[in-house]
């Protein structure tokens, strides 16, 4: 299974659904779609975790910030512009 960006927002939409946050920013890199999230003003939320989708799988992960392990992965992604 392939995940497409347009699959991808409608995961991480619904994810958020009836929070009243919004997809503030979405990443890639080669394997993910990484999304992170704030208020409907687009402002970010402290303790709001962006998540990551797999491209391969839809597999979705929080992305622990701060982190080694979340910094790493923030360091391979580029910005989708949408």
């Amino acid at each position: 299974m392939s995940i497409t960006l347009e699959k991808a927002i409608t995961i991480a939409k619904a994810e958020i659904e009836d929070t009243g946050f919004d997809i503030l920013t979405i990443y890639e890199n080669d394997d993910l779609f990484v999304f992170s999230f704030g208020n409907t003003d687009g402002l970010l939320v402290p303790g709001i975790s962006p998540i990551s989708i797999s491209k391969s799988t839809g597999e979705i992960k929080d992305i622990l910030l701060p982190s080694d392990e979340g910094f790493a992965l923030l360091n391979t992604l580029t910005k989708i512009e949408v």
